[in-house]
C-alpha cells in the first residue's frame, strides 16, 4: 500500500513551502526588535506591571485591524518574563466588555480610567491606526503622561501611566450602560 502511494508522489510534495532567506531575516529582525522593546519595558516597570494593549482585539480568532494581524499583541508575550498584558481574554465574555468601553474613551479619560484600574502603561500597535497613533501620542503628554518608549522597528509604542495604589474593578471604573450586555 505504501508503495502505491509513493509512485505518484515525492518527498518534496510533503514538505512545507520554502521560506526565502530574506523573509527569514525580516522575521528575525522583528523578533529582535520585540525582544529589545520588551526588555526596555521590563527595565522601566516593576515586576507584575499591567499593560493595556490597543487596539482591543478579540481572542482567539479576532479580526485584523488595518495593518496588524489579530495575534500581533502576542508578540510581546514571547519575550516577557514579568509583565501582564490585557490581550488574550476570551472573546464574548461579558466580564471582558469593559475593554471595549475603555477603548472608546478619549485619550485623557482613557488614561485616567486605566490608572484607576492599576495599569502602568499603554502599549499601542501603531500600524493598527490610520495616523499610526499620532493623535493619541500627542494628547497624552498634554495630560502629564510624557514618558514613551518606541520599539526599534516602530511597530509598538508604550506610554507610561500612573497606576493607582489601590486599583478599582474595571466595571466600577467604566460601568456598562444600563440594559447593555456585560453589566
Amino acid at each position: 500500500r505504501g508503495r502505491a502511494w509513493a509512485r505518484g508522489h515525492t518527498l518534496a510534495d510533503q514538505l512545507p513551502p520554502r521560506t526565502p532567506p530574506q523573509a527569514i531575516r525580516e522575521r528575525g529582525a522583528v523578533l529582535a526588535s520585540d525582544a529589545v522593546f520588551t526588555r526596555s519595558l521590563e527595565a522601566a516597570l516593576p515586576a507584575g506591571a499591567m499593560l493595556f494593549q490597543l487596539p482591543v482585539v478579540d481572542f482567539p480568532e479576532g479580526q485584523p485591524v488595518r495593518g496588524s494581524s489579530d495575534y500581533e499583541h502576542l508578540r510581546l508575550y514571547l519575550h516577557s518574563k514579568q509583565l501582564r498584558f490585557s490581550y488574550g481574554s476570551d472573546k464574548g465574555r461579558p466580564r471582558e466588555a469593559w475593554q471595549r468601553r475603555v477603548e472608546e474613551l478619549e485619550a485623557e479619560p482613557m488614561a485616567d480610567a486605566l490608572e484607576r484600574m492599576g495599569f502602568a502603561g499603554l502599549v499601542v500597535i501603531r500600524k493598527a491606526y490610520e495616523d499610526e497613533a499620532q493623535e493619541l501620542r500627542a494628547r497624552l503628554p498634554a495630560t502629564g503622561r510624557h514618558e514613551a518608549i518606541e520599539s526599534p522597528d516602530r511597530d509598538f509604542v508604550f506610554v507610561r501611566l500612573r497606576p493607582a495604589a489601590s486599583p478599582a474593578p474595571p466595571d466600577d471604573v467604566v460601568p456598562a450602560a444600563p440594559g447593555s450586555e456585560g453589566s
